[in-house]
């Protein structure tokens, strides 16, 4: 009959030894067993027979290996625990039929037809995120798509936040993930997308602010070569810095005196932003018409935006700072706490952990243009509805509810904006 027992002994100097933990005597399938139930408790150590007892028996149901792998992770230590998890994850989901290797993910989701046809631009921001996902889990011994367990999503979540992207970024990667997990659930044999639990952070309002009156003076003056012309697209149009490089000159009609675009956030949309033309943006754009004889305006910043938008953003931010504006919100980025803390764990041999950089939170940048123009066009009383059109904004549902501005209403909101001088660069001879 099964028991369960504590053994008992004497030492070499002939005292009486009793175990700390219970064994167990069982018989199963012909044979004698006697094994350690590692349980103090008596309770525990009847239940652990029992599971002993149905193991050699091999009467286990796969609940009940489950429990007893359950049972044996929760005595281990939380990290150790954590790998021993992932580990058998992955080595349980490798037995699943359908299989997509991490290699092929990118050329199967291009292929796909429900996902959602993006342009160029956002499709290149998509094959970046899919990029560092891909570099992330391939180093953690992932290989195929449906190995990714709910465990390695927040884990990569983490190693995400880490990096010191802002929420907004942040959470534009996670949803592309769920989006691509839930495009190849079929394909890839995805039983559950890890991506369902809502990973994404409540982001902070971090909008650009306004450039005062003095600060558009310093930095409209100071502007040479295409920064001038940029500045000047970017104040007058109110068009993100991204629609402002690659605009086209066939965009640009002097004759009308309108620009005609459709802007690249909101190009699924398929709508077009027209926009009139400021008398001091006419004069900078007919002299830029001189030099550049291409299809784009600005070729070069066009080449550079597409190959990386944060080293012309870099740039920009550069020159705000030589123009004396404070690019970002004071308390953040390189702080003096933080510059001290630096110099003293170098000049400490840089022993321990290295001291953390607050995450840079920009107020100031191409974006504030944008901002200004609002602020410019709200200040000399223009229609709300017309604000919208120029700038963009607003959904069908919402621009329902309000009449279209006509161009000459847009004309007149345009041409009651105060003129700005740009230095011409001649004259500096």
């Amino acid at each position: 009959m099964p028991q369960v027992f504590k053994r008992k002994w004497k030492a070499p100097d002939g005292s009486p030894k009793t175990s700390s933990v219970y064994y167990t005597r069982f018989q199963a399938n012909g044979k004698d067993y006697m094994l350690s139930t590692g349980k103090e408790k008596k309770t525990d150590a009847l239940k652990k027979m029992a599971e002993l007892i149905a193991e050699q028996r091999d009467q286990s149901s796969v609940e009940e290996y489950v429990q007893r792998l359950e049972s044996a992770l929760k005595e281990l230590p939380v990290e150790e625990a954590t790998k021993h998890r992932r580990n058998i994850a992955i080595r349980l989901l490798k037995g699943l039929g359908k299989k997509l290797s991490l290699a092929a993910v990118w050329k199967t989701w291009l292929a796909s037809p429900n996902k959602r046809n993006p342009g160029p631009k956002t499709l290149e921001g998509y094959a970046g995120r899919w990029s560092r996902f891909e570099t992330w889990a391939s180093a953690r011994g992932i290989e195929f798509l449906h190995e990714t367990t709910p465990a390695l999503a927040q884990e990569y979540a983490a190693d995400l936040l880490s990096s010191k992207i802002s929420m907004s970024t942040y959470n534009t990667h996670i949803t592309f993930l769920r989006g691509l997990f839930k495009t190849l659930r079929l394909a890839g044999g995805i039983e559950e997308n890890p991506w369902l639990d809502d990973l994404r952070q409540e982001s902070s309002p971090e909008n650009r602010r306004n450039l005062t009156t003095d600060e558009l003076k310093d930095v409209c003056s100071a502007a040479r070569g295409t920064m001038r012309y940029l500045f000047a697209i970017g104040l007058y149009t109110g068009m993100r810095l991204g629609d402002c490089v690659c605009l086209r000159w066939n965009e640009v009609d002097f004759k009308t005196g309108i620009i005609t675009v459709m802007p690249l956030k909101t190009r699924r949309k398929k709508k077009k932003v027209r926009i009139p033309l400021h008398p001091v943006l006419v004069s900078l754009l007919c002299e830029l018409r001189k030099s550049s004889k291409g299809e784009f305006l600005f070729p070069e910043e066009r080449k550079a935006y597409l190959k990386s938008n944060s080293e012309l953003s870099k740039r920009i931010q550069k020159f705000f700072t030589d123009c004396g504006i404070q690019t970002h919100k004071e308390g953040t980025g390189k702080t003096e706490e933080y510059k001290a803390a630096l110099k003293k764990w170098i000049k400490g041999g840089k022993k321990g952990k290295k001291p953390t950089c607050p995450r840079a939170v920009v107020e100031v940048g191409f974006h504030s243009l944008r901002h200004s123009f609002v602020s410019l066009c709200a200040a000399n009383h223009v229609p709300q509805v017309a604000i919208m059109e120029l700038v963009g904004h607003g959904s069908p549902a919402m621009t329902e509810l309000y009449s279209h501005a006509g161009d000459e209403q847009k004309m007149k909101a345009i041409a009651a904006l105060p003129s700005v001088r740009f230095e011409n660069e001649a004259e500096d001879d």
